[in-house]
């Protein structure tokens, strides 16, 4: 897979379909590679007349690993203000949304629809604030605006995503991570199955980077300004939600909604935080659906 210089760090991405139909930049979540996304959407996309960049976000997948930035202790991101400064991650999501811009640079796209899942989602919300003239339009996945007081994730899945695995062995690894994303897809489908889980065992094998994970979470865990500049989005905005999903609860889903000016919402049933295999024409749908509303033509 191909890789591309921006802002001082290689980064990986990969195209599908042809290069004269309009863009679509897919933004993966926290620890997650491009190689993670369901087959069965990509294949939708390109079908339904798009060009698909997929990216490996800074610090994951094939893109450079930044442990020259050093470890992070995530614990003081979550120490009360009152408790000193606070503390500066060795990257931002704001960071992180340049690494985009610049991806689009290296591949000549002036314009694009941008999609985002889960943290990718805060990324590409980050990208809307900072660069609005290079989108065609934004979608946000079970994702949320970083809001204080929304609701909670559920403990067993945080804890789920926040757990170690018993050894740094391939097998141990694997189901650990497998049984991790059984919990946060939810009870209707089952993720090692139809979902995200499936490709577990591809990622292990493609690049498995614990401190990049850590150094993305800082970067989320400090992104707590981002819900304010969310009303200057003036660019067609659709926010999809799992109507289930115990990690990032649909009222944050709902929350980036209200603060983002003419926001579509819509809820998938049975939807946790996954992307389903059954889910996928629904969600393709959707998404086809509102491109091709902000599309010029």
């Amino acid at each position: 897979m191909p890789l591309i210089d921006v802002n001082g760090i290689r980064v990986c991405y990969e195209e599908s379909g042809d290069r004269g139909n309009p863009p679509v930049v897919l933004l993966h979540g926290l620890g997650c590679q491009l190689v993670q996304w369901p087959d069965r959407l990509i294949e939708g996309i390109v079908a339904a007349g798009f060009h698909v960049v997929r990216i490996d976000n800074r610090d994951a997948g094939l893109s450079e690993k930044l442990d020259r930035l050093g470890s992070v202790n995530l614990m003081t991101f979550f120490m009360p203000a009152a408790s000193g400064p606070r503390p500066v991650p060795p990257f931002t999501l704001a960071d992180m949304s340049d690494d985009v811009a610049a991806v689009m640079n290296g591949l000549s796209l002036a314009r694009a629809h941008l999609v985002g899942v889960s943290m990718g989602g805060m990324i590409a919300q980050q990208f809307a604030i900072r660069h609005p003239q290079r989108l065609l339009s934004l979608t946000s996945i079970m994702s949320t605006s970083g809001a204080p007081n929304l609701p909670a994730p559920d403990p067993a899945a945080i804890g789920s995503i926040m757990s170690v695995p018993p050894s740094s062995e391939r097998e141990a690894v694997i189901a650990h991570v497998e049984r991790s994303w059984d919990l946060i897809g939810g009870p209707h489908y089952k993720s090692t199955q139809v979902g995200i889980g499936r490709m577990t065992a591809a990622a292990f094998d493609r690049c498995r980077h614990p401190p990049g994970i850590l150094r993305q979470m800082a970067a989320v865990l400090a992104d707590v300004e981002r819900a304010e500049a969310l009303s200057r989005i003036q660019t067609p905005t659709l926010v999809l939600h799992g109507e289930i999903d115990p990690l990032v609860p649909l009222g944050c889903g709902e929350d980036t909604a209200r603060r983002i000016s003419g926001a579509l919402m819509k809820v998938i049933p049975k939807m946790g935080h996954d992307l389903p295999d059954p889910v996928i024409p629904e969600v393709l749908e959707s998404l086809v659906t509102h491109w091709r509303a902000a599309t010029p033509h």
